[in-house]
């Protein structure tokens, strides 16, 4: 909450507009990703903390931690990407109409587009935490503090910055270069308590995961100048929104299939097998 009220502060001084833009822009962005990211730390949290998983020692609880991660970067990713690609689209979608000018959509997609990446660091860290909180011998309370304090004073002396040079678009940079910040600090910490959390596998799986983002965005950054229709309008813009995402759905599936990425192989696996049964 502190961040939240240091982000609107900062706001307040970009100018008319900053605050509406800042708020609109992180909302539309935490409609979709947020909530995924939330609700995945919190079913893993209950996971993490039956004593079942607790019992059979720390190497089974970075094992959940690690599929956690995996999995709900190969879900938050692409997703957060194409939102972040397509903030100006879903934002005349949605917002632009009436009194909402066309200067406040452009600069409420910027918020979006700059603001998503916090959104996986976010998820990150939080999940991080989850698991660390389940170890009664971690040292959790420093952790904590630390990351808050690095979190606070990043975000702060990055906004003060930044709004000077880019207006209420830095607050939304700031939040995402923060949120990296906190990641770099926190697992280093979590490491030299628990010891390396990444095998080998891992790492090849995390590489895979982000080749097939990595072309999502690529083909969408090629694609969009082509997804633009000529009816215009609220027509128009859900018809290109629709276009952009059964794009960027195609080339992701393709992506990770051409990438062996074990994670969407089991799950489409589980998909495909749950169909058989129904049918």
């Amino acid at each position: 909450m502190l961040l939240v009220w240091i982000d609107y502060a900062f706001a307040s001084t970009s100018g008319l507009g900053g605050v509406s833009a800042l708020e609109y822009g992180q909302r539309l962005v935490q409609m979709l990703p947020g909530v995924i990211a939330g609700s995945i730390v919190t079913v893993m949290y209950t996971k993490f903390a039956q004593q079942k998983i607790y019992e059979q020692g720390r190497k089974e609880l970075l094992s959940s931690l690690v599929a956690a991660q995996r999995k709900g970067l190969m879900l938050l990713l692409p997703l957060t990407i194409f939102m972040s690609m397509s903030s100006d689209v879903i934002v005349n979608l949605v917002l632009n109409y009436g009194a909402f000018t066309d200067e406040a959509a452009t600069t409420t997609a910027g918020v979006m587009s700059l603001y998503a990446p916090s959104i996986v660091f976010s998820f990150l860290t939080n999940i991080a935490l989850a698991a660390l909180y389940v170890d009664q011998n971690a040292p959790r309370i420093k952790i904590t503090l630390i990351m808050v304090a690095v979190g606070l004073l990043s975000r702060a002396l990055m906004n003060y910055y930044f709004v000077q040079q880019w207006g209420v678009l830095g607050i939304s940079l700031a939040a995402s270069l923060s949120g990296a910040l906190v990641l770099l600090f926190i697992y280093p910490m979590m490491g030299r308590y628990w010891g390396p959390c990444l095998q080998k596998a891992d790492k090849i799986e995390f590489i895979k995961t982000l080749s097939a983002c990595t072309t999502l965005g690529l083909i969408l950054f090629l694609a969009k100048p082509f997804l633009v229709f000529d009816f215009g309008g609220f027509p128009g813009l859900l018809a290109q929104l629709s276009a952009l995402g059964t794009v960027a759905g195609i080339t992701f599936i393709i992506a990770a299939w051409a990438f062996r990425s074990r994670d969407f192989l089991q799950a489409t696996n589980k998909v495909l097998g749950k169909l058989k049964k129904v049918g």
